[in-house]
């Protein structure tokens, strides 16, 4: 299934699907068939030094990246995808630094 809607104020998040130094897949169902978008994502990601390779699955939307700890960050690099794809963000903090988050002195503290 390709274009149909877009979702008026609501974006696909980026899926973190596997990280391990030096080599990161994400993946999004926005990306199943999508090798223009895979194109601009490549182009992006062509500035980043360090990365060694980039594998695209397109029946499953997925991007295995291999790249060099050191030389290429991680963060940078799902920020690019993301940007890219006009994606949100991964959900999952693993690898991505949280945001910082404005505190309230009235909010509890968990338990």
């Amino acid at each position: 299934m390709t274009g149909g809607g877009d979702g008026a104020g609501h974006r696909e998040h980026l899926e973190l699907a596997h990280h391990h130094p030096g080599r990161l897949r994400v993946r999004a169902d926005s990306l199943i068939d999508a090798h223009e978008v895979v194109q601009e994502i490549r182009e992006s990601l062509d500035a980043v030094p360090g990365i060694a390779s980039i594998k695209y699955t397109a029946q499953t939307g997925s991007l295995l990246l291999e790249y060099e700890p050191g030389h290429a960050d991680a963060d940078d690099i799902i920020l690019r995808i993301a940007n890219a794809a006009g994606l949100e963000l991964p959900l999952d903090e693993g690898v991505r630094s949280a945001p910082a988050r404005p505190s309230s002195p009235s909010a509890p503290a968990a338990s």
